[in-house]
């Protein structure tokens, strides 16, 4: 998943898609600094410094519980809800000239929406059949809708990198990183509440025997669940 979206980012930038490649390329090697650090944490065993297992930590699971769909959306929240605005507000919204660098950030919006289609299809060759056919998760969940989530999401670490880069003392920053925590918390619990298994054991073990035999032949170097 994100291998996809960036090998888009990628393919805009080398294209000349955005006002200024160069500032888009430079944020997204810090966002994704974030990224690497928090599949490190959880791959050594340690949860707890990465915020893609906030779920976990909270309800105290055991083994993954959810849908595909909200495995998804709860790696993808983790990583805008509350790294984006840290990446943002490190890189600054200005480019060297001076002009907002906000247009090109909301830009990437096109390349999500461009990897949607090969995303989903990549992730029901290698890992699940089934994504994209939920047949009992709310509306606002269905797998059309992950674009404009995302986007909604991204829009609102634009506006948290800006309080933060405004906070005019530690005080007030930590205020408003609780903020930023504490949505990113609450929408992970909200997700898994809508996309939480009944029978975790036998669909954890359909998908990961599925995955033994696709996964490697997808040529995808990520851990199954």
């Amino acid at each position: 998943m994100y291998r996809q979206v960036s090998m888009e980012v990628r393919e805009s930038c080398d294209a000349d898609r955005y006002g200024n490649p160069p500032y888009v390329a430079h944020l997204d090697s810090v966002f994704s600094t974030l990224y690497f650090h928090a599949l490190d944490s959880w791959r050594f065993g340690q949860p707890q410094r990465c915020a893609a297992g906030v779920a976990d930590r909270v309800l105290g699971r055991p083994e993954p519980a959810c849908q595909h769909l909200g495995d998804m959306l709860l790696g993808m929240n983790a990583h805008i809800s509350r790294d984006l605005p840290f990446a943002l507000a490190s890189v600054g919204p200005r480019l060297p000239d001076g002009r907002s660098a906000i247009p090109d950030v909301v830009a990437v919006n096109k390349d999500i929406f461009r990897a949607e289609a090969p995303l989903l299809a990549t992730i029901r060759v290698a890992y699940d059949p089934t994504t994209g056919q939920p047949p009992t998760l709310p509306k606002w969940l269905s797998p059309n809708k992950v674009p404009q989530i995302i986007a909604a999401w991204r829009l609102e670490a634009i506006t948290n990198a800006k309080d933060l880069i405004d906070a005019r003392s530690a005080a007030a920053r930590a205020q408003v990183e609780t903020r930023i925590d504490d949505t990113a918390t609450l929408r992970s619990l909200l997700i898994y509440k809508a996309t939480v298994l009944k029978q975790p054991g036998a669909y954890n073990a359909r998908r990961n025997a599925y995955c033994a035999i696709h996964a490697s032949a997808a040529d995808l170097d990520a851990p199954t669940q």
